[in-house]
C-alpha cells in the first residue's frame, strides 16, 4: 500500500492530501501538522483581533475530525518536525517528549512561510501570523492603548486598521514613502497612503534601528518613539531551513518544482507558501504565500501523486486587501 506522508496541514497541506485520498482510495496518508488548526486561513488575524468574529473555528475550512472522519485521513496535530533525511526517506517528529520517525513512498512538504522576526525579543514584541496563535494576541493587544507597527505591507496595513476600529492609538513606521510599496505603484499607494494618514500616525521614510525595554521603546533613525507594544509585519520567508542543503533552492528562495509540484528528488512534492512558482505575465520566477495559490498548488502535487497527470501554469501575481472603505486589488 502507498504511503504518502504530508508536512503542515495548512491550504496546500489538506488539498493534496484530499486529493490523493480521492484518486487513491486505499492510500495511507499522514499529514503532521505543529498546531491545533488545519486548512486554516491566515488572512482572518487581523479581523479576529478587530473583533469581527470570536470562533477559532472561523479559521478552518474544515476541521481536523472532519479529515480523520469523512476523508480517512491520517492527520496528527501537535507535531514539530525536526529532522527530514530525502536519502533516507525518514521524517523525524516531535510532540512533546513523543518522537517519532516515519519512513514515506511519497512526500509533500507543505511546511508553509514563517514572520521576519527583528532582532530583539520582549514580552511587548508582537506577530500577527498563525489563527493558532491569535486569540493569544487579541488578549494581549486589547490590553494595550498605544501600539506601533513595524512594516506597510499588507498585513501592517490590515493591522492598523483592526486596531484602530478598536480603540488603540497606532503608530505606523515604513521605510518607504507610502505604504504597500511592494504590491503597489506610486500613484495608487499614495491614495492608500493619504487615507489611512488621516486616522494612523504613519512614519514613512522611517527605518527601525532598534526596539528596547520589552518592546516599549522604539529607536529608529529618527529618533526614539515609546509605545506600549509593537506588533512587527516586516514580511515573511520560506519555511525550508530543514531542507536547504537537500533540494534544489529557487531564484527566489523558495523551493524549486516543475510543473507538476515535484521537487529535484525522486517523490518528493512542495507546494505552498514554501514553493516557488512562474508569474505568467513575466514568465520569470515568483513567490506567491497565499492561501489561493496554495491551495491549487496542493491540488495538483496530489494529482499527480494519485496519479492523474496535471500543470499548475504559474500566477498572475494576483493580491487583493483593503483599508476602510478601500479595496485595493493588484495584477501583473
Amino acid at each position: 500500500m502507498m504511503k504518502v506522508l504530508v508536512l503542515g496541514g495548512g491550504a496546500a497541506g489538506m488539498s493534496s492530501s484530499s486529493r490523493v485520498r480521492k484518486l487513491r482510495p486505499n492510500a495511507e496518508i499522514v499529514v503532521y501538522e505543529e498546531t491545533n488548526m488545519v486548512s486554516h486561513a491566515p488572512c482572518g488575524v487581523p479581523y479576529y483581533v478587530e473583533g469581527l468574529f470570536n470562533n477559532e473555528e472561523l479559521f478552518m475550512t474544515y476541521t481536523p475530525e472532519f479529515f480523520r472522519e469523512k476523508r480517512k485521513i491520517d492527520v496528527r496535530t501537535g507535531y514539530s518536525v525536526e529532522e527530514i533525511d530525502l536519502n533516507s526517506r525518514v521524517v523525524k517528529v516531535r510532540k512533546n517528549a513523543e518522537k517519532k520517525s516515519e519512513e514515506y513512498d511519497y512526500l509533500i512538504i507543505a511546511l508553509g512561510a514563517k514572520p521576519k522576526k527583528v532582532r530583539q525579543s520582549g514580552s511587548r514584541i508582537f506577530y500577527a501570523h498563525h489563527p493558532a496563535q491569535a486569540k493569544s494576541l487579541r488578549d494581549d493587544l486589547w490590553t494595550l492603548n498605544k501600539i506601533a507597527i513595524i512594516g506597510g505591507g499588507i498585513l501592517g496595513v490590515e493591522m492598523a486598521e483592526a486596531l484602530h476600529a478598536v480603540g488603540k492609538k497606532v503608530t505606523l513606521i515604513q521605510r518607504s514613502s507610502y505604504v504597500l510599496n511592494k504590491m503597489l505603484d506610486s500613484d495608487m499607494a499614495h491614495v492608500v497612503t493619504d487615507v489611512m494618514s488621516k486616522e494612523i500616525d504613519l512614519r514613512l521614510n522611517e527605518r527601525v534601528e532598534s526596539i528596547e525595554e520589552e518592546g516599549k521603546v522604539i529607536v529608529t533613525d529618527k529618533g526614539k518613539l515609546e509605545v506600549d507594544g509593537v506588533v512587527v509585519t516586516i514580511g515573511v520567508e520560506p519555511n525550508i531551513s530543514l531542507l536547504k542543503d537537500q533540494l534544489k533552492i529557487g531564484e527566489t528562495g523558495a523551493i524549486w518544482v516543475d510543473e507538476t509540484m515535484k521537487t529535484n528528488k525522486e517523490n518528493v512534492y512542495a507546494a505552498g507558501d514554501n514553493t516557488e512558482t512562474r508569474n505568467i505575465v513575466t514568465g520569470k520566477p515568483t513567490w506567491m504565500p497565499f492561501a489561493p495559490v496554495a491551495n491549487k498548488m496542493g491540488f495538483v502535487a496530489g494529482s499527480n501523486i494519485g496519479g492523474k497527470r496535471m500543470e499548475f501554469p504559474g500566477t498572475v501575481g494576483t493580491m487583493i486587501t483593503k483599508y476602510d472603505r478601500l479595496f485595493i486589488g493588484k495584477v501583473g
